[in-house]
């Protein structure tokens, strides 16, 4: 959502760009994390500010780049003074770096381009970071994230956009949950619930296969849910699961 307070900020102040950042947390995975660049060519003790996508590291580096040392994390929220902009466009020297991912679909393998907007931060010379609270980043990029963010464990602001933590969780942490492919693509996500379960007590839940929930469902503690090939799982109206693990083939019906 749009925050004055970071307009007004840049209004009164010399910088040309602010980037929100957040503070990172263990999960935080796919993603960019701020650094410090030398100009090439020019004075050894000028550093720009930059981004590097996780992406870009190799596998056996990345353990190099953690939360404990690297602790912001890029939200691609920009603040830009369309003046600055303007100039930039006019004289061909705004760029953005381009990512090489190697992604999946089905069983074609891709290579996929990405130009993450907060690479732009490498153009500008009054560019600064400005830390925001986490609940101004949602990293939504799959169907486990999106489960989260649409369950009651969050309230939900729409006027302001803030996110809180459900008061009735007794924890601070978030449950982990893990869909398998059936859950994966959205079209086949929104089908396998009538409605979100109840999760404010979950610590962890697992799903993998056909599986379908219905109406008023609660899950609470550890539930691991799996049905095998050939078989499926109905959870009924009004269930409440709570340290279940459930396989095989079921299908309660009201009488």
């Amino acid at each position: 959502g749009i925050n004055a307070e970071y307009g007004n900020l840049m209004k009164h102040s010399e910088n040309d760009y602010l980037l929100e950042v957040c503070e990172r947390i263990s999960t935080d995975h796919q993603g960019g994390v701020l650094i410090r660049e030398r100009e090439e060519g020019g004075d050894h003790n000028a550093e720009k500010l930059g981004l590097l996508e996780l992406s870009q590291v190799p596998v056996d580096k990345q353990a190099s780049f953690s939360a404990k040392k690297y602790k912001y994390w890029n939200t691609n929220s920009v603040w830009i003074r369309l003046d600055s902009l303007d100039q930039k466009l006019k004289t061909n020297s705004l760029h953005l770096g381009i990512i090489l991912k190697a992604v999946q679909s089905g069983q074609h393998g891709i290579v996929q381009f990405e130009s993450p907007a907060a690479t732009s931060i490498q153009s500008f010379e009054k560019a600064k970071l400005i830390v925001v609270p986490r609940y101004r980043y949602w990293d939504i990029k799959s169907t486990a994230a999106l489960f989260l963010l649409q369950s009651n464990l969050y309230n939900v602001d729409r006027h302001t956009c803030r996110v809180t933590l459900n008061e009735s969780r007794q924890y601070d942490t978030i449950p982990l949950v893990r869909f398998g492919d059936t859950f994966r693509k959205f079209k086949d996500y929104v089908r396998r619930f009538k409605q979100i379960p109840n999760i404010t007590e979950l610590d962890h839940l697992t799903v993998s296969g056909d599986v379908y929930f219905g109406t008023g469902v609660i899950l609470k503690g550890t539930v691991i849910i799996v049905a095998n090939h050939g078989e499926r799982i109905d959870i009924p109206d009004g269930a409440i699961l709570e340290n279940n693990v459930i396989s095989g083939s079921l299908s309660i019906l009201d009488h």
